[in-house]
C-alpha cells in the first residue's frame, strides 16, 4: 500500500504520516508548515530556521513542505476584516488543493488522505489515478456545526458547503476524531461504512506535579480560542452570576484572542484572569495550578486540551458536544459532562464550587482516563483502520 497525506497547514497530518510511515505506507507527506527530522541532527533548512517545528522521524525524501499558504493565511488574517479575511483562507485551502493535485501522478499511491475543504481537486486526480480517497475530517460535519451554533458563530458560504459536499461524495472513507463527529456524519445521510472514529491522542505531560494545596477559592481552568464556538460567552455569563452571587471561584482563560470582545469582557470581570498563548510546556504547569478544566464547547470535535489537562490530575467539564466526552463516559469519575446550555453548565460549576477537595483528590482518576489517548495510542489506531479498512477497499 502507497499513501500520499496532503495537508494545507499541519494540524495532526504529520502524527497520521508518522504512523503510516511506521508502517511501511508512506509514499509522500506534504504539508504547509514544515516539520523537523526527527533525527535531531537538522541537516534540513527547515531544522535550522526554526527550532520550535514539530519533530517527525520521516525521511526528507518522503516529505515536502510549503510554507506559503500558512504564511498567506496569517497574513490575511492579520491585514483584513474578518469576513473578508475568513474568504481568502478558504481560497488558499483550495489554491492548495489545486496546487497539489497534479504533483500526484508522479507518485502513483494506491491511497490518498487530504483535508476537509482541501481535497475536492486532489480526490478527482486520485480517482484518474485509480487511488482511494480517504477523507480526514478534523470537525463535524457542517451542516451540523451550523445547527449547534444556533446563529453564535459566522457561518460558511456556500461555496465553501458545495466543495465539502463534493469531498464527501468522492471520499470511499471518512476518518473523524471522535464518535460523535462521525455520528453529524451519518445524520447528515453519509452511509455509515464509510465512517470511521479515530479519536486523536496528544502531548501527554508527565513530569508536570498538580498544585494540591488549598486556596479557599474553586479554580477553573480554560484552554483553547477564546472563541464562541468553544463556549468562552457561556464561561463569561456563569462568572457574571458567581460574581454577583459571591461565590468563591476563579477562572482562567489561556489561549489566543479569536473573539476580541470576549477578551475585554473578561478583563473587565472580577476573578476571571485572561492568559494569551502559551509553549506547551508552560500551558501544562499553568493548568496544573487550577482544580477542573471547562470546555464548553458548542461543538469540538474532540478536543485535546481534556486529555492534557487530566493527564496533569484535573477532572474535567466538558459539553456533550465535545468528542473527547468519551474519555469521562469510558472512566466515571474522571469528570462531569452536561448538556450545551447555560444553566446546565452553572449548576454542573456550581456544585463543583462546593466540593473542591473533592476536585483535588480525583487526580489519580483523571491521569488514568487520559493514558490512552497519548499520540502513540493514536498511531496505533490510524495503522489498525487502515490496516483493515483500506485492505479490504484496496482488494474489492
Amino acid at each position: 500500500m502507497k499513501v500520499v497525506v496532503a495537508h494545507p497547514g499541519l494540524q495532526y497530518a504529520h502524527q497520521l504520516a508518522w504512523a503510516l510511515d511506521e508502517a511501511g505506507w508512506l509514499a509522500a507527506f506534504w504539508s504547509g508548515v514544515p516539520v523537523r527530522d526527527g533525527s535531531g541532527r537538522d541537516t534540513e533548512f527547515w531544522g535550522r530556521l526554526n527550532s520550535v517545528l514539530r519533530s517527525v522521524p520521516i525521511p526528507a525524501s518522503r516529505r515536502r513542505h510549503y510554507p506559503a499558504f500558512p504564511l498567506a493565511r496569517r497574513a490575511v488574517s492579520k491585514l483584513l476584516p474578518e469576513t473578508k479575511a475568513n474568504h481568502w483562507n478558504h481560497r488558499l485551502d483550495h489554491a492548495y488543493d489545486a496546487f497539489i493535485s497534479p504533483r500526484l501522478a508522479a507518485r502513483r499511491p494506491d491511497v490518498v488522505v487530504a483535508y476537509e475543504n482541501s481535497a475536492l481537486r486532489t480526490f478527482q486526480a486520485a480517482k484518474r489515478l485509480g487511488a482511494k480517497c480517504v477523507l480526514d475530517a478534523a470537525s463535524v460535519h457542517y451542516r451540523m456545526g451550523r445547527e449547534w451554533s444556533n446563529g453564535a458563530i459566522k457561518q460558511n458560504p456556500a461555496w465553501v458547503d458545495d466543495q465539502k459536499e463534493e469531498e464527501i461524495r468522492l471520499a470511499d472513507l471518512i476518518l473523524t476524531c471522535s464518535d460523535l463527529a462521525a455520528d453529524t456524519y451519518r445524520s447528515a445521510g453519509v452511509q455509515n461504512s464509510k465512517v470511521v472514529a479515530v479519536p486523536l491522542g496528544t502531548d501527554l505531560p508527565t513530569l508536570v506535579k498538580r498544585d494540591n494545596s488549598a486556596s479557599g477559592f474553586c479554580s477553573f481552568v480554560f484552554a483553547g480560542s477564546i472563541s464562541r464556538r468553544k463556549g468562552v460567552d457561556l464561561l463569561l455569563d456563569v462568572f457574571q452570576r458567581f460574581n454577583g452571587e459571591g461565590v468563591t471561584a476563579k477562572l482562567t482563560l489561556i489561549g489566543g484572542a479569536v473573539e476580541q470582545d470576549l477578551v475585554q469582557r473578561s478583563l473587565r470581570m472580577d476573578n476571571v484572569t485572561y492568559i494569551p498563548f502559551l509553549p506547551q510546556r508552560r500551558l501544562f504547569e499553568a493548568i496544573a495550578g487550577h482544580d477542573c478544566l471547562v470546555l464548553p464547547s458548542r461543538f469540538d470535535s474532540f478536543g485535546m486540551v481534556v486529555p492534557e489537562a487530566m493527564a496533569c490530575g484535573l477532572p474535567v467539564i466538558v459539553s456533550e458536544r465535545v468528542g473527547a466526552k468519551c474519555i469521562v463516559q469510558q472512566h466515571p469519575g474522571s469528570g462531569w459532562i452536561v448538556p450545551c446550555q447555560p444553566e446546565s453548565l452553572y449548576e454542573c460549576m456550581r456544585t463543583r464550587t462546593r466540593d473542591a477537595a473533592y476536585m483535588r483528590n480525583a487526580a489519580a482518576a483523571a491521569r488514568r482516563a487520559a493514558a490512552d489517548y497519548s499520540w502513540p495510542a493514536y498511531r496505533e489506531r490510524i495503522r489498525g483502520v487502515f490496516r483493515e479498512r483500506l485492505a479490504n477497499l484496496l482488494s474489492g
